[in-house]
């Protein structure tokens, strides 16, 4: 079962790691190892980074590539600051960055926020706009995305505004806030444990993506759903 997403920072870490190993494995590295990059690296004394920020470099240690690779995650070595906020995390096409504040890096666990590239204002407001409670919730966001478009099964497709809304009665939604790629907004869904939903909301159709853990499952959505797909991907396809 994907259980919901929990509230303490720890168990989200724990929830991560469980996730990964199912939908996604990979070996990490050791935090000793970490902890000896850590040492030559300049930016890490230079912003005294958060805890959670910390713990999740431990976390997927020299993996870090592999576990966000669509997107591209800063290391250590690498975190850019842009005015009075620090970039973590930029969109592989550079159209969406999300940073936290430099006044918030001896937070815990800060709120992240996200800017639309050449964008002055995001629907009339702030250029930079709040997607997460906290930096452990938004790397569960990232996780999420991340494997919806590698998950060895995995369609998307486009649909009405209103097939949409009807998904999100059909389906379990994920107790994670509403983020702002790539649709207006995102949100995630689950159906026991063998689906993820992402719904992509725009105007006027929406974006739907599923990854499954089986062609079974996979299929199963794929004729259940009014979908308009426009690409459905196995690992047999890979393989074959």
């Amino acid at each position: 079962m994907i259980t919901p997403i929990p509230s303490n920072r720890q168990e989200r870490w724990d929830w991560i790691e469980s996730f990964l190993q199912e939908w996604r494995p990979r070996i990490p590295a050791s935090p000793q190892q970490l902890d000896r990059q850590f040492a030559s690296m300049d930016n890490v004394d230079r912003f005294s980074l958060p805890q959670s920020m910390t713990e999740w470099y431990r976390l997927v240690g020299r993996q870090l590539e592999s576990v966000v690779y669509q997107n591209h995650f800063f290391p250590p070595d690498a975190l850019k600051a842009m005015g009075d906020m620090l970039v973590v995390c930029v969109e592989h096409q550079g159209t969406v960055r999300w940073a936290i504040r430099l006044d918030d890096r001896e937070a815990e666990d800060p709120p992240v926020f996200q800017d639309i590239k050449n964008t002055p204002a995001m629907n009339g407001g702030p250029r930079w706009k709040q997607v997460s409670y906290s930096f452990s919730e938004f790397v569960v966001q990232l996780v999420i995305l991340e494997t919806m478009a590698f998950a060895g099964y995995r369609a998307n497709g486009v649909l009405e505004r209103s097939g949409a809304e009807e998904i999100e009665n059909t389906y379990s939604r994920l107790n994670l806030p509403d983020t702002y790629w790539p649709g207006n907004p995102t949100r995630f869904l689950v159906d026991g444990d063998r689906l993820l939903l992402q719904l992509d909301y725009g105007v006027p159709r929406s974006w739907l993506w599923i990854a499954a853990h089986d062609r079974e499952t996979l299929f199963a959505a794929v004729e259940a759903l009014d979908v308009d797909w426009q690409d459905i991907t196995t690992a047999d396809d890979a393989s074959s």
